[in-house]
């Protein structure tokens, strides 16, 4: 009883500490604003900052509500259907202000895509995406590089009826890879484990839940896919995923 009280003001904690960092950047950039209202270069830098830290309010606000779901056993796969490409642009928007925040060249590429269009969870396969990404940003040093690379490969399961009309089934290989600060073999085994973050002097400055990687996990379950990690620390780290979705195809 004593530890789940001590968990549990741990993670009001630092939960509260992880939101109001946002806040404080979105509260002081509109001071700011107001006070050089005729300063356009100052007006747009403003309202760079405001949205940078909007885009990380809500990934922190996703990740909380996963969560939630994830301990009430609630989070299900949510199909739509969607374009890959439409997926990677949305992603480039959000990472992009992270990565040149912190001096990062961060790129995207996508390789032998056959299938534009597609059915999945987008909303689950973007979470995985940018809680990937923005930490490979966050634990690689200013001048450092992370890269996005999406694959379609051969899935494993051919073909399948759904919904009374014939669907095809295709799988994708999304491998994030950066050059960053690595992490131990000791890390790595319990790196899915919620409110987990690394014991090292290089993350002093870098603010984190240590709910990423545990949510990844669980969506990467809930779509059936698989999740990989390598990583030498001083080296950096590729985390790869494979997930199957479906491509309807014509009568």
């Amino acid at each position: 009883m004593n530890s789940e009280i001590i968990s549990a003001k741990n993670y009001i904690s630092t939960m509260s500490h992880e939101l109001r960092a946002p806040i404080n950047v979105i509260a002081s950039s509109c001071q700011v604003a107001s006070m050089y209202i005729d300063d356009k270069v100052k007006i747009e830098k403003c309202l760079d900052r405001i949205n940078v830290a909007s885009q990380h309010l809500t990934a922190l606000v996703d990740n909380i509500l996963s969560m939630a779901e994830i301990s009430h056993e609630k989070l299900k796969p949510r199909a739509g259907s969607f374009s890959l490409e439409s997926l990677i642009s949305h992603l480039f928007a959000m990472a992009e202000p992270l990565a040149e925040e912190r001096s990062i060249d961060f790129s995207t590429n996508a390789v032998n895509i056959m299938h534009g269009e597609i059915i999945g969870d987008y909303r689950g396969i973007m979470q995985i995406l940018i809680n990937l990404v923005s930490n490979a940003i966050k634990y690689t040093a200013p001048g450092g590089w992370v890269r996005l690379e999406i694959t379609e490969i051969e899935p494993q399961t051919k073909t399948k009826a759904e919904n009374s009309e014939r669907s095809s089934i295709t799988a994708y290989k999304f491998i994030c890879s950066d050059n960053g600060i690595g992490m131990s073999k000791e890390f790595l085994d319990k790196i899915f484990e919620p409110f987990v973050r690394a014991d090292n002097v290089m993350t002093g400055d870098v603010k984190g839940t240590g709910l990423g990687m545990s949510i990844v996990k669980n969506l990467v379950d809930m779509m059936g896919g698989k999740i990989k990690i390598n990583s030498r620390e001083d080296v950096g780290t590729t985390v790869t995923v494979d997930l199957e979705m479906v491509v309807k195809s014509t009568p």
